[in-house]
């Protein structure tokens, strides 16, 4: 008798052990991951806390503590005060986020934390290898100011200053993480509403990397340095890390001014690039790599008083550069790039744009032979005080009369040619002000629409 109430006791236990076997199994997956957790980091602060608020007793000192305890969804809130560097970058991203669950790296609300480099970091924000990852909101405040021309030329005579941390620093860079086996590409990675200035290498830029997007930064006095050819914004060497063919890197709604090289590029001895914006080599032959498949877009973005061009697309393919005003470029006594220029490029298309040159060259695309490239389409744009070396069709050449071009407000006049002229089968949706395109049924041209 006893067994069987044994046996019965058991049966009940194992009954009830399935039951909630088989009711765990019926919850979601997503239902089982650790819901996201939001850090917090204060100059105040201290990395012996639990990060867990925005208080001195809670946040964490350091953004890099901060971000070695991330997980897919989780953001890290960052409040006012200087970041300084120990001679590594400020923040270095490894750890990934999801799809569904990005990684995000932000501005706590109201506040504009500051991070500076002065003891030879490469990079104040690295990205390497991560997927899935915004980062929002920073003011990186460069030490070109602080540095010596006479030692950087010094390092140049000697061929030695691409070697000097101090003179080659960069912003923001997305590159590969070759630590590990095989190699990690960086992916899906979105870089907004940053302030990036002063730096001496590059303002923001990717390397072997797929679907970035820079959307809303203001990028100036970069690359005053480096001895690596960089420039305010570049995507280089774009990366295949699926087959797709669609839209997948977008460069809009950036104010980009003042980036110039002034020093030779190491190894090449010539000056080079310092342009506004760059997509550089997507074809991937400089490193004998396949050529990208996805689409590139380049909207929106205004681009003023660069050392090279305003917008360089170089031996690149499948880019779109729609709406952009760009305005006294290639400003560097070594260079005459132009405004918007596609060299050694194809199926490349600029469309609705505003160039308003400074009397050097308005618009290239040439070659290695030095022969105008069919692929190549110039069409309803505005060209302006410069020298036209690549048109197509609904060009004019004409004053795009701006507002008041002494303040560099680039808004259009009531009178301005650039009004309802352009091609509504190349715009975005939204101007440079986020406001609805277009206006009166077709679209301006430039970065702003009249309204």
């Amino acid at each position: 008798m006893m067994m069987r109430r044994i046996d019965l006791a058991l049966f009940k236990w194992l009954l009830l052990a399935v039951g909630v076997w088989a009711l765990w199994m019926c919850i979601p997956v997503n239902a089982h991951a650790a819901a996201p957790v939001t850090y917090y980091v204060s100059v105040n602060g201290n990395d012996g806390n639990d990060g867990l608020g925005p208080e001195s007793t809670h946040a964490l000192r350091y953004i890099q503590t901060a971000a070695n305890k991330t997980n897919p969804g989780d953001t890290v809130y960052v409040m006012n005060g200087t970041y300084w560097d120990n001679g590594n970058p400020i923040l270095t991203i490894t750890r990934s986020g999801t799809a569904n669950a990005y990684i995000t790296y932000k501005a706590y609300p109201g506040h504009t934390p500051v991070l500076r480099v002065s003891q030879g970091a490469w990079h104040h924000i690295l990205v390497k290898g991560a997927s899935y990852i915004n980062i929002e909101g920073f003011e990186i405040y460069g030490w070109s100011q602080n540095l010596s021309n006479t030692e950087a030329q010094s390092y140049e005579n000697t061929n030695t200053l691409g070697n000097i941390g101090k003179f080659n620093t960069n912003g923001i860079s997305i590159i590969k993480n070759t630590d590990v086996s095989p190699t990690v590409y960086a992916t899906h990675i979105n870089v907004s509403k940053n302030n990036v200035h002063h730096t001496p290498g590059q303002g923001i830029g990717a390397e072997e990397a797929d679907y970035i997007t820079y959307t809303g930064n203001t990028v100036y006095n970069n690359c005053w340095f480096t001895a690596w050819a960089q420039s305010g914004l570049n995507i280089f060497h774009s990366r295949n890390t699926d087959s797709g063919t669609g839209y997948k890197n977008f460069v809009s709604g950036n104010l980009v001014y003042g980036n110039q090289t002034n020093y030779k590029w190491q190894g090449h001895g010539v000056y080079s690039d310092g342009n506004g914006i760059i997509i550089d080599d997507n074809i991937n032959d400089q490193i004998g790599g396949t050529p990208y498949t996805g689409k590139t877009i380049v909207d929106n973005n205004i681009s003023y008083s660069n050392g090279g061009a305003g917008i360089n697309i170089f031996s690149s393919q499948n880019v779109y550069v729609n709406n952009n005003t760009t305005y006294a470029n290639s400003q560097s006594p070594n260079l005459n790039y132009g405004e918007i220029i596609g060299n050694y490029s194809n199926n490349v298309y600029v469309i609705n744009n505003i160039m308003y040159a400074g009397g050097e060259t308005v618009s290239k695309a040439d070659d290695a032979s030095g022969n105008s490239i069919p692929s190549v389409y110039y069409n309803y744009n505005i060209f302006y005080n410069g020298t036209i070396l690549k048109t197509g069709t609904g060009n004019l050449t004409t004053d795009p009369l701006f507002s008041n071009l002494s303040l560099r407000d680039f808004h259009l006049k009531s009178t301005s040619p650039a009004i309802n002229s352009g091609d509504n089968s190349f715009t975005a949706t939204l101007d440079f002000d986020g406001i609805s395109r277009p206006v009166g049924g077709t679209v301006d041209r430039g970065a702003y629409e009249y309204h």
